[in-house]
């Protein structure tokens, strides 16, 4: 018997592309999965509807299921530990109501992975779509990024997050007993689960082991994507730094400078994003070169930056 599994899916205002989540979880081929949808008080959101959408095409794979609707919104942190009070499976996954696991074999081949490695946190790869899911974008995290996951032990890899995650919430998986370690994920920090949650885990030496399979098609436009990343957004982040990673750096002036390299990155990706769909379409060259002036202007250090790397 395969042991059981979680699946949490938290929701908010995803009525137009959580069917499609649905889908992706009940095509798995893993045959022993609790399923728990956790609403943060959405408008539109209908708990039968969506029971009845699972009842009617559960192939048999879904052994239990819990819809839930908090009375009132919360945040991502708060949501999902509501969700994980009800867990029973060894292994917890999360997929967001508005993103796909990338192919049915995702939860065997990542359980399978759970129960060869003996891993108490593995992250592994996201395809990036855009909103529409109809464009691959990128896929993450990069080489760079894959090498130093895989390479790491917990304190070089705190290190060297310590300016930025790259291990996702939404292609991050971990086992019960790790986050009933972690004492859940952190409430303080409403909007952002999985950076904390990381890095506390780091602290304590447990390791994030690197997995280097797609597990996730992502949707972007979230508040973490690239656009998404709004003032309120930057201000938890710069908490979560001061609290959970300037203290416990070996080296605070390198941490600071990530930590300021990465808020630079974020508001040149933010401002890019903007018009950057708009300037696809748009055949007007002159706008196009104002448009790029206008970002070099807001951003000139990471234009310097460039050339010079293209210079050596």
């Amino acid at each position: 018997m395969k042991p059981l599994i979680t699946v949490v899916t938290p929701c908010y205002n995803n009525s137009s592309t959580i069917f499609e989540t649905v889908d992706s979880v009940l095509s798995q081929s893993y045959p022993n999965i609790q399923y728990i949808i956790s609403d943060d008080c959405s408008d539109n959101f209908d708990c039968d509807e969506i029971r009845r959408y699972i009842a009617s095409r559960n192939r048999g794979n879904i052994v239990e299921l819990k819809v839930l609707q908090a009375e009132r919104n919360g945040g991502i942190a708060v949501n999902l530990n509501r969700a994980i009070s009800y867990a029973k499976g060894i292994y917890l996954f999360n997929l967001a109501a508005d993103d796909v696991f990338y192919d049915a074999e995702v939860l065997s081949d990542w359980t399978q992975k759970f129960e060869d490695s003996g891993a108490q946190i593995i992250t592994a790869c996201r395809a990036v779509y855009d909103k529409d899911m109809s464009r691959l974008l990128r896929t993450a995290p990069t080489d760079e990024e894959k090498s130093i996951l895989s390479r790491s032990n917990a304190q070089e890899l705190f290190d060297v997050m310590s300016g930025y995650n790259m291990a996702f919430g939404c292609c991050t998986a971990r086992t019960k007993e790790n986050y009933e370690l972690l004492g859940g994920y952190d409430e303080r920090y409403p909007s952002i689960e999985d950076y904390p949650a990381n890095m506390k885990a780091l602290r304590m030496g447990v390791n994030i082991l690197f997995w280097d399979r797609t597990v996730v098609k992502y949707r972007s436009g979230g508040i973490s994507s690239v656009g998404g990343l709004s003032r309120k957004y930057l201000e938890l982040s710069e908490r979560i730094f001061k609290n959970e990673i300037l203290p416990y750096s070996t080296n605070k002036k390198r941490a600071k400078k990530k930590f300021e390299a990465w808020k630079n990155e974020a508001r040149l990706f933010a401002d890019k994003s903007k018009y950057a769909v708009k300037l696809d379409k748009d055949k007007n060259s002159f706008r196009k070169l104002l448009f790029w002036i206008v970002i070099a202007a807001r951003h000139p250090l990471h234009y310097i930056q460039r050339i010079f790397k293209r210079k050596k």
